[in-house]
């Protein structure tokens, strides 16, 4: 059987930024002759949206076949060129590399008997690795330090410095066993807390908090070192998202940001956990109600420099979730059709699949929808309607379906809207599941199709109306209600007014009357 071919050296080209390739093309040209078929192979794999290694053999290979090692050789020099190229790459801004360097240099050094060249790198060494707490390089430092000491014969150094040494690696190896043990933690709870989704969340805060108190059990935190601050605080507040404690979700997830914010450097070395912090801190202001400090804060995603497109993709679908969710939550429909188009054009340039996501398109359907522009809210219906292998959640299975209804009466698709009726019963009778909301959907447009005039229509809203106030407070019908709002929709066709001016207008008195309390 014949083997797949690796994708290896086809993904490592496709993840590299711009910046990146342009790098490489420089780095290659010191070390690959400019017209060598490694570098055709890079420009031909550059190109291809898809992997097609028989394709790419053909454009560097010409008429001329090589066997197949021969070509699978060449794949394996230009990916180690490519590893080589970047490993410098990142040598020029990574702390990791920089430390990395100065060990090397201290070896060096060391081998040629220059000591004070030694101590010098040690030196500039230790100041970065402090700032970092990069305490396995801190260890590796007093070991240089020790060692070269001992080289010089100085014994009067070692009998005055080595108890102070010794603190120091304690101190340094503590710190990362202490950093070990709560990022286990941290991880521990993050398992918790997905494997419990859709369960009690009073299972998964009682199994938090025994994490917690079993890792205050053997861990003080030190309120000067920043990792275990930022790790403590994250433990909190996954705490207080689990039991539902939404004060202390938003003051923590508020309280890490803080701490983030005022050690930039890390941010700069890695965004990774500060655009995590910062999604958490936005869903802590709409769990809060915190919607000023939201619009505030999340202009903090802009703000962030990426290194890479991997952050870059990070940042735009952060900010992107929480600017959606922002535009619905307070009716601001236009300004959410407006961010769309900003976010199809940023896209363009990230691997689509990224944002290929129930999630994603259910944000652009109901943007479009509150917009009253009906042809582009049911493209993403579709797209949102085909996804559906990809939920494991009923609530947003049962209201795909449920929207797919109503986007066709507001199209006025009435043929289309009696075959609906037909496939959505035999789909509900056939998996046995159906919600009384779907119910009296079902039952509603059925009635539609009979009324004779407009007075009529407005009565059938006035009655479904009433219907759902009762099913929004019944707790297994209620989730439906909570990702969109059916009566403020029935509230628009009552009033003959528009949808996305109910939604606004009952988000500012919610609003006004909270902050008047």
């Amino acid at each position: 059987m014949a083997r797949t071919p690796s994708t290896k050296l086809y993904d490592l080209i496709h993840k590299m930024s711009g910046s990146e390739k342009r790098y490489f093309k420089l780095y290659a040209s010191t070390h690959a002759l400019p017209d060598s078929k490694s570098m055709h192979l890079f420009d031909v794999l550059v190109t291809q949206e898809t992997q097609n290694d028989t394709a790419a053999e053909q454009l560097v290979y010409g008429a001329i076949a090589p066997n197949a090692k021969k070509f699978t050789e060449l794949k394996s020099f230009l990916y180690a060129l490519i590893l080589r190229a970047l490993a410098e790459y990142d040598a020029e801004t990574s702390i990791d590399f920089k430390l990395k360097n100065y060990l090397t240099q201290i070896r060096v050094l060391y081998k040629r008997g220059l000591y004070v060249g030694c101590k010098s790198s040690m030196e500039d060494a230790k100041k970065v690795a402090l700032k970092y707490e990069e305490f396995t390089t801190l260890i590796e430092i007093l070991r240089w330090e020790k060692q070269i000491a001992y080289a010089e014969s100085n014994i009067n150094y070692l009998v005055k410095e080595l108890q102070r040494i010794e603190n120091e690696e304690d101190m340094y190896l503590n710190k990362l066993k202490n950093v070990a043990i709560l990022r286990n933690a941290s991880f521990e709870i993050l398992s918790c807390i997905r494997k419990n989704e859709g369960r009690s969340n009073n299972n998964a805060a009682e199994l938090i908090q025994d994490i917690i108190q079993k890792t205050n059990s053997i861990y003080i935190i030190d309120k000067h070192a920043y990792m275990e601050q930022v790790l403590c605080l994250r433990m909190q507040s996954m705490y207080c998202f689990a039991k539902q404690d939404y004060k202390g979700f938003y003051t923590t997830c508020k309280d890490l940001l803080f701490i983030m914010e005022s050690e930039p450097h890390f941010i700069k070395e890695d965004a990774t956990d500060y655009i995590s912090a910062l999604s958490n801190f936005m869903k802590s202001c709409f769990s809060y109600e915190k919607y000023d400090e939201a619009f505030i804060y999340i202009n903090k995603f802009n703000e962030i420099e990426s290194k890479s497109d991997d952050d870059a993709v990070k940042i735009h679908r952060q900010y992107a979730q929480s600017m959606f969710q922002l535009c619905l939550t307070t009716g601001q429909f236009k300004k959410g059709a407006a961010e769309l188009e900003i976010h199809f054009k940023l896209i363009e340039r990230f691997d689509q699949q990224l944002f290929a996501r129930a999630s994603f398109y259910f944000a652009y359907f109901y943007l479009y929808f509150g917009n009253g522009e009906y042809e582009k809210a049911l493209k993403y219906l579709n797209f949102w309607l085909n996804a559906q292998k990809n939920l494991d959640r009923q609530g947003l299975t049962t209201l795909s379906r449920l929207m797919n209804i109503i986007i066709h009466f507001e199209l006025g698709n009435i043929f289309l809207l009696e075959s609906l009726l037909i496939s959505t019963y035999k789909l509900l009778y056939k998996n046995k599941k159906i919600f009384a909301v779907e119910k009296k959907i079902l039952q509603f447009i059925k009635l539609t199709q009979k009324v004779r005039n407009n007075k009529e229509l407005v009565v059938l809203f006035q009655n479904l109306r009433s219907d759902f106030e009762i099913l929004s407070k019944i707790p297994k019908e209620s989730t439906l209600f909570l990702y969109f709002d059916f009566i403020s929709w029935l509230d628009s066709k009552i009033d003959n007014i528009a949808f996305s001016e109910v939604v606004q207008l009952k988000f500012q008195k919610k609003y006004m009357n909270k902050t008047e309390q």
